[in-house]
């Protein structure tokens, strides 16, 4: 609240105002905090303190992103293009596509064939990005079946097998627009081959950025906690040593 007043009291912008309220939150929280334990600790003492409760804080936090995906992301799952093949998909390189009878079709419905097919929309078409497309519109291809296969995950989904996916694009039929009629229907043309794209599933790394910080983080957690468990025995060895010289 006190950041967010003074903020709006020097009226600077979203950009420059984000920055002083988040610098202002470190001072007035992690700041007093570290105050008090220097005054009731020491220098020393209270910053290794106020470095172990940081990170154990940060510890919890980047537990909870990696568990759930949030906070720092990496890529995103997606399908991934590897080959382009038109006419017959016993041409294709890879030979378990050759024969697609052991693979398993795919209903229009199914999210993994919407993602497949907006893959290999952007593949098929020619852009300036993409010169070596095949066709110039979405009207000049409609797509049909496609199939799947592998994907199965195993050993805390760590391991597993690739998942290959590979949709059909059949051009169409060249239509005649007539004035004021709505657009024909893209009827396929069973006189032109096929074109088959075959994709591969990149698992990317959502986790990644977040499972990094989770790592670091309990790795300096254990550094800080280990320092502070050397000076507590350090500490009692010298007041067993001061007590058994006052004995003498």
């Amino acid at each position: 609240m006190i950041a967010q007043t003074l903020s709006l009291a020097f009226g600077w912008d979203p950009e420059v105002r984000g920055i002083l309220v988040v610098g202002l939150a470190v001072i007035g929280l992690m700041g007093s905090t570290w105050l008090l334990l220097f005054t009731n600790l020491g220098a020393r003492l209270g910053l290794l303190v106020a470095v172990a409760g940081f990170l154990g804080i940060m510890v919890i936090i980047s537990g909870i992103w990696t568990m759930y995906g949030s906070g720092p992301r990496g890529a995103d799952p997606t399908w991934r293009p590897q080959e382009i093949i038109i006419g017959d998909i016993s041409n294709a390189s890879l030979p378990e596509a050759q024969d697609l009878s052991t693979w398993t079709p795919l209903a229009t419905e199914d999210k993994s064939r919407g993602e497949a097919v907006t893959a290999a929309t952007v593949v098929l078409l020619k852009t300036p990005t993409n010169p070596n497309g095949l066709f110039t519109t979405t009207d000049e291809f409609t797509f049909q079946e496609a199939y799947q296969t592998g994907g199965e995950r195993y050993f805390f989904y760590l391991l597993g097998r690739p998942n290959y996916l590979v949709v059909k694009a059949q051009p169409t039929v060249d239509e005649v627009l007539v004035p004021g009629a709505p657009p024909p229907k893209a009827t396929p043309d069973p006189t032109q081959p096929p074109v088959w794209v075959l994709m591969i599933r990149d698992q990317g790394n959502r986790r990644g950025p977040s499972a990094l910080v989770l790592l670091y983080s309990t790795i300096l957690f254990l550094v800080t906690c280990y320092a502070l468990h050397r000076r507590d025995v350090r500490g009692q060895e010298l007041r067993e040593r001061d007590q058994a010289a006052l004995k003498a």
